[in-house]
């Protein structure tokens, strides 16, 4: 429905998309984007550079989920009908890769209907209309009747489904109810879903790992400030196994945060080695040899219930003891953010996807906001502070992925967690659908998609 300022390719190459190109100033500090002339608003009105400066402002005001995205920037401009002047407080080559976070909406039609309005009747510039929304339930689109200038949808409709049990969905989607269905599948219902002749597509989703968080352990003198202890939790989990068993291949070991379709992925970091007699060692050195007790906090979206037990289980039998502490959505999200003061446990897991290609690792940093909890920011690692400067500073893509991957390398090293795995996000199409080839498991419209008669 909505087009963005750019858009993402294959392994976050910022492309064009209401933004035709886009060039730095000299002092590094201005980004100017020359926009396309041929866009309109389904009511018919034309997509100017006021309809850009209205849409980042109304993020910037209302402090929008996306203003994370923005976070350097200090005004918005438009010089013309077509020009948009980007200003931020320091150099930031982040920019244009967070324009894919930036829809375009109606400046006009917004003011004259109102925010309450807009959520009643949202329109965007995008090939499809809105027809009905309902919450919880379903959300109905219809291709408009001008063609878009540079999108090419196949589908007259598209309608998105809420599907809460996966059941469900496997039931839908192989009584050709649904052409496409994804989400979190067992190894089980992967193999039926394959041998029913549904087509699996399997994409780097997210990783799995159980941060250490260093306001916790710093705060409760805990075991986990000696780096040779953090070093022992790594050695005592078998990766493999939980690789194998509970995901059965969809899933690989890893030793890094974030996950391979990102430019600070780094191919000479491998996954920790099983080694229980290194662990033990390790935890005897540190002067643990006889164990200590820790506890887990976790919600079942950032780490199954089955990997949990698993990674219990081998820590017992190095001695550590751990008690898994379920927390549901809402008050995992303040534990998350340290909100309301509330300091993490020993352990918390967290689950990482990489966003716009620029490596912000969310649980790495140094500086926590105001009147939120020492836990907040889980780990400071200067001099990964210090290359995330160079990092934003770099126009150069490769010199800045090296400079990202050199970031990954000096995070590993400080070992801020117990390192698990990469999860794959699992989409499913019926044997009838074709075309749906997502670049990337966050970013992907549907506009290649259709169904075959």
């Amino acid at each position: 429905m909505y087009d963005n300022l750019t858009q993402f390719g294959p392994k976050f190459a910022v492309q064009p998309s209401v933004a035709q190109r886009w060039s730095l100033s000299a002092d590094r500090l201005t980004w100017t984007f020359q926009l396309r002339e041929d866009l309109t608003f389904s009511n018919g009105e034309p997509l100017t550079a006021d309809d850009v400066v209205f849409s980042l402002n109304l993020i910037l005001e209302k402090n929008w989920p996306q203003r994370a995205y923005f976070p350097s920037v200090t005004s918005v401009t438009a010089s013309d009908a077509r020009t948009v002047l980007i200003t931020t407080r320091a150099p930031d080559v982040s920019v244009p890769n967070s324009g894919h976070f930036l829809m375009i909406l109606p400046k006009k039609y917004y003011e004259s209907v109102g925010d309450d309005g807009f959520r009643e009747k949202p329109i965007g510039s995008g090939p499809y209309e809105l027809v009905r929304f309902v919450r919880e339930d379903s959300t109905h689109y219809r291709k408009r009747a001008t063609p878009h200038p540079f999108r090419r949808p196949a589908n007259d409709e598209i309608i998105i489904r809420y599907i809460p049990e996966t059941i469900q969905m496997i039931n839908g989607i192989t009584t050709d109810q649904f052409d496409l269905i994804g989400g979190i599948f067992t190894g089980d219902q992967i193999d039926q879903l394959k041998l029913r002749g549904m087509i699996v597509i399997n994409r780097p989703g997210s990783s799995v790992n159980i941060m250490m968080p260093q306001g916790t352990y710093e705060s409760r003198n805990t075991p986990l400030k000696d780096i040779r202890v953090r070093q022992a939790l790594n050695y005592a989990v078998n990766r493999e196994q939980i690789v194998q068993s509970i995901f059965r291949g969809y899933a690989r070991a890893s030793g890094q945060l974030l996950v391979p379709d990102s430019p600070s992925w780094n191919d000479g970091i491998p996954p920790w080695p099983y080694d229980v007699a290194k662990a033990k060692q390790l935890l005897a050195q540190a002067g643990y040899a006889n164990g200590f007790k820790l506890q887990l906090q976790m919600n079942p979206a950032s780490l199954p219930q089955e990997v949990a037990l698993a990674v219990q289980s081998d820590l017992k039998a190095v001695g550590v003891e751990v008690e898994i502490i379920q927390l549901e959505g809402a008050t995992f999200a303040d534990y998350s953010n340290g909100r309301n003061n509330y300091v993490k446990a020993d352990l918390f897991a967290f689950g990482l996807a990489e966003s716009n290609g620029m490596s912000q690792f969310s649980t790495i940093g140094c500086n926590k906001p105001v009147g939120a909890a020492p836990s907040a920011n889980y780990f400071c690692i200067p001099e990964q502070e210090r290359l995330n400067e160079q990092i934003v500073n770099e126009l150069d893509p490769a010199k800045r992925a090296a400079l990202m991957q050199q970031a990954t390398k000096v995070v590993a090293d400080a070992v801020p967690a117990i390192f698990l795995l990469v999860r794959d996000a699992i989409f499913v199409t019926s044997p009838k659908t074709r075309g749906f080839d997502p670049p990337l498991f966050n970013h992907f419209h549907y506009d290649s998609m259709y169904k075959v008669k």
